[in-house]
């Protein structure tokens, strides 16, 4: 009981299900660095969530001077969606900011 406890309060480290020589999108967690587009990254946040759609699942990667957002849905990781903030003025006319 008090294992099961101290996991819960403390996370139950999970043993490693990939081969570290061969690290693929799908294994990346927080804490990962890698390389990609000439830039070192590094993932600082992993989410999931709910949509009519589907479940999606997203990945948080900052580099020296960047942020960008790694999504694929639960059904199809084959693919990846790389995205990023930009400011709503960028979108053009006709958009407004909802407060």
């Amino acid at each position: 009981m008090f294992s099961s406890l101290k996991d819960k309060l403390f996370g139950k480290k999970e043993e490693q299900h990939y081969d570290i020589t061969n690290i693929t999108i799908d294994d990346l967690d927080v804490g990962f660095i890698f390389d990609f587009r000439d830039a070192t990254w590094e993932v600082i946040g992993k989410n999931g969530y709910e949509t009519d759609e589907g479940e999606y699942f997203e990945l948080v990667i900052k580099s020296a001077t960047e942020t960008l957002f790694l999504e694929a849905g639960n059904e199809d990781k084959e693919s990846w969606t790389v995205s990023r903030k930009i400011p709503i003025g960028k979108l053009g006319g006709g958009y407004q900011r909802i407060h």
